[in-house]
């Protein structure tokens, strides 16, 4: 018989594969396109089959971009005949769409051409064309309707006529097990000599870096194949791993990605995708269900996070504890930050000679006050609110008694939290423990043994013979890093860094990432080391379009909104506020508050169905100021004048070379009134309060998130984690549904863009900083994990 069933490894997960998802090895017959699917590392592959008059062999490799293959036998079902060789190159058009060619030559030569893509994770399309005699074409269409183990395809070829029509299904039931059938329909007008229907089925075995596959088909016909990739296929272990103990030194990570990788116009070159702190949380708390660790030795040489991280990490800690994992401490020295975090362990270390430093923390206020005196700069300014301190900044020399009292409230608010953990924790009594910040300050290793605050003291080169105590002979230590750091093996989805979303997928969770001053515009951030200037800033424009675009998209059923902003720009707070609130009326929205939620930060947050702080966050703020610095007395100093000519009696009232005359300030008090009242019905509206309700905990009055919860501004007291939880339940979904990350991570350079680090730029300051609004918050309360 002149068809030939010619099986090819290496082809992915389906030996039996079709144009629009054939990669690798395979794709140098199939579709070249392919080539570039799954293209990093090297694959060798041969096949063999054993007909009725002779056999047939095939011998293929492919690395990167490129591929080089030779088979033997007779008629295959692209109508190679005889020994023919194929080489082919891959060029991908962003991480959907790649083309590609690759060239026939020995019995018969020819080009083939072909395109791959994939519009969404769940659907693959491909069309192959060939020259020669007689040309050829090919179209395949490949689903995966629930998950990435199962996939439906079916391809239509087309010569002098339509000569086939395949239909198939794979289905990895356990991993690195594949079964997987095709039934062929022949004789559609074309050139093709097979009359009947065959189909064909067959077994694939991924054991690592080798690929073994076995198949039959109906016309009594076997064949095998054998396949070796770097990186390894996702499949069958042999090698159980042995319990071992991580090594972590809490460093801090960033809340949104991180952009690597660069761009070439639509071709992207390596990863784009960092691991967010949310990660992070997920890393710890999926040491829990890993029956190899045995604990977690948490290394504070280094250490670095900022208050609401720590808190939130803790919590994951504590879980680990609970699903029976050993937590060991070790430290050069402590301070009140480490030894919160530290407290949760179950022993405590540190070296005999090193500083214990209770001190505790403070809050420095920043005034400007004398400063713009000294230049001739009067601010000019107007506020709603006795405890909206960031009208103190640029109008008084030190902290009002309104103000002091709400850092002092929310410093023992916070310290209340700490002491209390510790309390529960290490049994120590909050009183003794106090007694220790106000009268012993600091002292050595040996001192905190007495005391009992440490449980015992080594040098760092015991460790290794402290984990084998602890844990026994045989565990092994190995770095938080790279135990999460899994090896490299070949993706199941077809979209580089997205798993696969069936078309039947029940939903996911989008978390949006809300981080840095409010403007309006785009968002970016600014290496300046200015406050108010410099760090990331958000921008509206930015932010609604991503609230936007989560709303639009049908398979994301719930929101997180994070949010780590002492506000900004009063039109760009209203400009999100409006298009969460579009959002939550569509879908459940659940606010998750970082470090800092305040002003125009909470302003943004008051339309969340359910609104999650840190006990340490920092909140509320409801509050307005506005107005303007007067620069002539600056300008005088220069011996620069200006000159005014107008027509209407205000047409200069935000001139900066006068004050607001008396009607001008009346004017602009009734604005800032306005705004105010603005911003209160806001929160009314999205808290379910009345007027006076939000009035009587606003006036411009910070929270620390555990007073929140009493003020009504917050509903629960937790971090991500607990807001993720709670917008899966309110959205009814599984509890392992994926969860998407937005902002997306960008390459760090693109050709076209330049780098892609934003600077702020000049016409976005006037909409910041000389805006006529303003909901802002004058600091941003970070305490150091160490001093």
């Amino acid at each position: 018989m002149q068809y030939l069933w010619f099986i090819v490894a290496g082809m992915g997960f389906f030996t039996s594969s079709s144009v629009s998802f054939s990669e690798r090895s395979d794709a140098l017959w199939s579709n070249p396109a392919g080539l570039v699917l799954h293209g990093d590392g090297v694959e060798l592959q041969s096949g063999f089959s054993l007909l009725e008059d002779e056999p047939a062999f095939n011998l293929g490799i492919a690395t990167g971009f490129t591929g080089l293959g030779y088979r033997t036998g007779s008629e295959d079902t692209l109508g190679n005949i005889g020994n023919i060789w194929v080489s082919g190159l891959g060029i991908p058009l962003g991480k959907h769409v790649r083309i590609g060619t690759s060239y026939f030559w020995g019995e018969r030569k020819y080009w083939s051409f072909g395109l791959q893509a994939n519009p969404w994770s769940w659907l693959a399309l491909g069309v192959r064309l060939e020259t020669g005699d007689p040309f050829g074409a090919t179209a395949g269409i490949g689903l995966r309707p629930f998950t990435d183990r199962i996939t439906l395809f079916s391809d239509l070829t087309y010569r002098d006529g339509f000569d086939v029509l395949k239909f198939g299904a794979g289905v990895e039931p356990f991993t690195g097990i594949l079964l997987y059938g095709t039934y062929n329909m022949y004789q559609f007008g074309g050139s093709t000599e097979i009359t009947s229907p065959i189909w064909q089925g067959g077994l694939e075995l991924a054991l690592e870096s080798f690929k073994l596959g076995a198949g039959y088909d109906s016309e009594g016909e076997i064949a095998i194949s054998l396949a070796v990739s770097f990186p390894r296929y996702p499949g069958i272990t042999f090698k159980k791993p042995g319990p071992k103990v991580v090594d972590w030194v809490p460093r801090g990570r960033s809340e949104e990605p991180e952009a690597s990788g660069f761009k070439i116009g639509a071709i992207s070159f390596g990863s784009t995708k960092a691991k967010t702190f949310y990660d992070l949380l997920n890393e710890i708390r999926d040491m829990g269900d890993r029956k190899d660790i045995k604990g977690v030795l948490l290394d504070f040489r280094g250490a670095s996070y900022s208050w609401y991280q720590v808190e939130e990490i803790r919590a994951e800690l504590a879980s680990l504890k609970e699903k029976g994992k050993k937590i060991l401490a070790f430290s050069e020295g402590y301070s009140i930050g480490s030894y919160y975090l530290a407290s949760v362990a179950d022993r405590i270390y540190m070296i005999p000679t090193g500083d214990f430093y209770l001190a505790g923390g403070y809050y420095r206020t920043l005034h400007v006050k004398g400063t713009l005196d000294k230049l001739g700069i009067e601010p000019d300014f107007y506020r709603v609110g006795e405890f909206k301190s960031a009208y103190e900044v640029v109008n008084l020399s030190e902290p009002s008694a309104e103000d002091r009292k709400q850092l002092e409230t929310c410093l023992n608010s916070q310290y209340t939290h700490i002491l209390t953990t510790i309390e529960r924790d290490r049994g120590i009594l909050r009183s003794e423990f106090e007694k220790l910040m106000n009268e012993r300050i600091l002292f050595t290793g040996d001192t905190a043994l007495a005391l009992g605050l440490v449980d015992s003291l080594c040098q760092a080169l015991d460790l290794d013979s402290i984990i084998k105590l602890e844990f026994g002979e045989r565990v092994e230590s190995a770095e938080f890093a790279t135990i999460h750091k899994e090896r490299p093996e070949v993706p199941r989805s077809w979209i580089e860094g997205e798993e696969t979303e069936g078309i039947l997928d029940r939903g996911k969770i989008a978390i949006v990432v809300a981080e840095g001053s409010i403007v309006t515009g785009e968002s970016g951030s600014s290496p300046l080391p200015i406050p108010l200037v410099g760090g990331k800033y958000m921008g509206s424009t930015t932010i609604s379009e991503i609230l936007d675009k989560v709303r639009e998209d049908k398979q994301i059923k719930a929101v997180v909104f994070r949010i780590n902003s002492g506000g900004g720009s009063a039109l760009a707070s209203e400009i999100i506020n409006r298009a969460l609130t579009d959002l939550a009326a569509e879908k459940p929205v659940v606010v998750s508050m970082a470090g800092v939620a305040g002003s125009g930060g909470y302003y943004i947050a008051a339309p969340g169905q359910k609104i999650f702080a840190d006990a340490t966050t920092i909140t509320g703020s409801i509050g307005v100021l506005g107005g303007k610095f007067v620069t002539k007395g600056f300008n005088e100093k220069l011996g620069i004048t200006h000159g005014t000519v107008k027509i209407f009696p205000h047409a200069d009232m935000f001139s900066p070379d006068r004050a607001f005359d008396e009607e001008e300030a009346k004017l602009m008090q009734r604005f800032i009134d306005q705004g105010y009242a603005e911003f209160v019905n806001r929160v009314a509206e999205g808290r379910g309060m009345t007027f006076e309700e939000v009035d009587k905990v606003a006036r411009g009055r910070i929270w620390t998130g555990t007073d929140a919860v009493d003020a009504g501004l917050v509903d629960e007291v937790g971090g991500v984690m607990d807001a993720v939880h709670e917008a899966r339940k309110l959205a009814d979904l599984d509890e392992d549904c994926k969860v998407v990350i937005y902002p997306k991570a960008e390459a760090a350079f693109d050709l076209d863009e330049g780098f892609g680090v934003n600077l702020l730029s000049a016409d976005q300051l006037p909409s910041w900083i000389n805006e006529n609004m303003l909901y802002l918050m004058p600091y941003e309360i970070e305490v150091p994990l160490d001093e």
